[in-house]
């Protein structure tokens, strides 16, 4: 979970992200104004589940700015939602 004061100058590189749970962000979560750098890392099998809400199986990024370079991975990652 990630929020302000965080800056591009934030680098996660190499990092293997797997079995998150979560109902927002399982595997990762950037909010308030948070910006990162994110290189070469593997999100897998993180799972958003919630009763009413139920966002980000992977990442979850909200009014933040985010810079992606290399090859990173998102496999099997997902999103559930019950109720109304």
């Amino acid at each position: 979970d990630l929020g302000a004061g965080v800056t591009l100058a934030t680098v996660l590189e190499g990092l293997v992200i797997t079995n998150g749970q979560a109902d927002e962000g399982a595997g990762l979560r950037l909010r308030d104004g948070a910006a990162a750098t994110i290189r070469h890392c593997r999100f897998t099998r993180n799972s958003a589940h919630g009763n009413l809400v139920a966002y980000g199986g992977g990442v979850l990024m909200g009014r933040c700015w985010i810079l992606a370079g290399g090859r990173g991975e998102y496999d099997r990652n997902e999103r559930q939602q019950q109720g109304s």
